[in-house]
């Protein structure tokens, strides 16, 4: 009931229109004085193959390609490479989240999502303002799964949450500034290892908002509870989850949109202002960890064992074996190996 009291509420955002670059405007008007990367003319800050590097990602996320005699979308395999792991699974670990009461709790286990991989329709990265890019996908079925833990009267129970979606749809644009003067003083060995990545990329970042996120499906296919040690309790709670969504689908599905752009939107961007107004680690030097070469030993030629294997292959062929380069490079030639030359 309370689900569909949260959805109904979000009605009357029915009528209110979105504008995708109200937050550019606002940036346009509080970052006078940085010099931002501009995602329509990126040739301006960082030459002409900045542009037609963007145009080949754009083409290559949307377009179909073949994988091993089946044809997809590039962005399917870029998810089933770079995101989910080897079951077609993208896993949250929730185990923080809980709720505690007298004599009842509950707590979250791990979030995971499946189906990531069967985009039907994507188009990315489309820069409709200097920082604002718009991205679309439609994907064919997405699966939720929330493990659950519950705690009453002493009693112990482990669960779930299932959820179904058939043809979901995202809509959702980005405002992702980035200070040119940060970017060029980077390092590019700093970004050669995955540990410190995220530390030196967002090092750069001036701000980052979502402006619109539209979700929508046309169906909920299942919602299932269960997994719970109590036969009385699943059943109990099965019987009112169909009950509710035999009596108030329609509701939930015409307001589910709502719900994101409003309410999901609303805390994604509050979360994304408090995360960059907080201390970050720095990001380290190329000389700061044995792990890379000291900068006296910077002149010397690259290894590529070392640059390209795993360290005890690297070792086992003469190299050093300490990953002194890092180890995204490697990751990357993996990536290609596995998914495009197919070896």
């Amino acid at each position: 009931a309370a689900i569909v009291v949260v959805f109904e509420s979000h009605r009357v955002y029915k009528d209110i229109e979105v504008n995708p670059l109200q937050a550019q405007e606002v940036l346009d008007q509080s970052s006078q004085g940085v010099e931002l990367l501009n995602f329509q003319n990126l040739s301006s800050s960082l030459g002409s193959w900045a542009d037609a590097a963007l145009n080949q990602l754009r083409s290559f996320v949307s377009d179909e390609v073949d994988d091993d005699g089946v044809q997809t979308l590039g962005i399917n395999l870029i998810m089933n490479a770079a995101v989910l792991d080897e079951s077609g699974l993208w896993t949250f670990d929730l185990s923080n989240y809980s709720l505690v009461e007298p004599n009842f709790s509950i707590s979250l286990g791990n979030l995971t999502i499946a189906g990531l991989d069967s985009v039907k329709r994507a188009s990315l990265l489309d820069a409709i303002g200097p920082q604002t890019l718009m991205n679309e996908v439609e994907i064919d079925h997405v699966v939720g799964e929330l493990q659950v833990n519950l705690v009453t009267d002493g009693a112990e129970m482990n669960g779930f949450v299932r959820l179904e979606l058939a043809k979901f749809r995202a809509i959702m644009a980005v405002l992702l500034a980035i200070d040119v003067d940060e970017l060029w003083d980077l390092e590019l060995g700093n970004l050669l290892d995955s540990e410190h990545i995220f530390d030196c990329l967002f090092g750069f970042v001036h701000s980052v908002s979502f402006p619109v996120l539209d979700v929508s499906a046309s169906e909920i296919t299942s919602f299932e509870v269960g997994g719970f040690s109590s036969a009385n309790l699943e059943r109990a709670i099965q019987e009112l989850t169909g009950l509710t969504l035999t009596t108030f689908k329609a509701s939930i599905m015409e307001n589910f949109s709502y719900f994101f752009d409003f309410t999901i939107k609303a805390i994604l961007n509050s979360y994304m202002e408090y995360y960059f107004s907080q201390p970050m680690d720095a990001c380290p030097k190329l000389s700061a960890t044995d792990r890379f070469l000291k900068r006296t030993e910077s002149t010397n030629p690259v290894d590529f064992r070392d640059l390209l294997l795993k360290p005890n292959e690297a070792l086992g062929l003469g190299g050093r074996g300490l990953e002194q380069y890092g180890d995204i490079l490697r990751k990357l030639v993996e990536v290609v190996n596995d998914n495009v030359l197919k070896i």
